[in-house]
């Protein structure tokens, strides 16, 4: 009666740890989708300082067609940086919501378990 009793305790503190970790892994998600976020925004940002310094700057034609290279090269280089921001912060989302599936999944599991063993000792 006491083993089962500690049995089901251990399993509901085990619930409890990991739904504290489910809820870590949403914190780690939410700030991974927040620092993705602000990269692109920052990123744009520079884009679009950079487009608006080379309109101002561009008042000969021969100034204006090489910056405006320069500018589109750049804004290049920004795309596929951006573009591997996002690609790294879909990954990381992924794998935050696999690891949140996991705890989900363990804890349900735990769940079960504590039910089975409070029917057992009823």
């Amino acid at each position: 009666d006491a083993r089962e009793a500690r049995l089901v305790a251990d399993l509901e503190a085990k619930i409890r740890d990991l739904e504290e970790q489910r809820r870590a892994k949403e914190v780690d998600f939410d700030a991974a989708r927040r620092a993705a976020r602000d990269k692109a925004d920052a990123l744009q940002q520079r884009a679009d300082a950079e487009e608006a310094r080379l309109r101002a700057a561009s008042s000969q034609a021969d100034v204006a067609a090489s910056r405006l290279a320069a500018i589109e090269a750049r804004c290049a280089e920004l795309d596929t940086r951006s573009a591997q921001y996002l690609e790294e912060a879909k990954r990381e989302i992924d794998r935050a919501a696999t690891k949140t599936a996991a705890a989900d999944l363990a804890a349900e599991q735990a769940r079960a378990l504590a039910g089975g063993a409070r029917r057992e000792i009823d």
